[in-house]
């Protein structure tokens, strides 16, 4: 839980009734997406800012629909 909205979600889901479990509580936040998505754009390396189970998720999303993430050589 990085942030207010973070907070409100998990609120929001206990009071639905799940159970929600924090994982590493008051662990600063290392990167953000909107970091990744800039790499992304700029063709810079982004694989070492992120797990590496999600590098060909995000690999194969970029690949399937590059207009969403205004990848290099994207003319839109």
């Amino acid at each position: 839980v990085y942030s207010g909205w973070e907070e409100e979600k998990v609120r929001r889901l206990r009071a639905h009734g799940f159970t929600v479990e924090i994982l590493d509580s008051g662990k600063e936040k290392a990167v953000s997406g909107t970091e990744v998505r800039s790499r992304l754009r700029s063709g810079l390396p982004w694989e070492h800012l992120v797990p590496a189970a999600t590098i060909p998720i995000v690999q194969e999303a970029v690949a399937c629909r590059p207009q969403c993430f205004g990848a290099p050589g994207n003319d839109k």
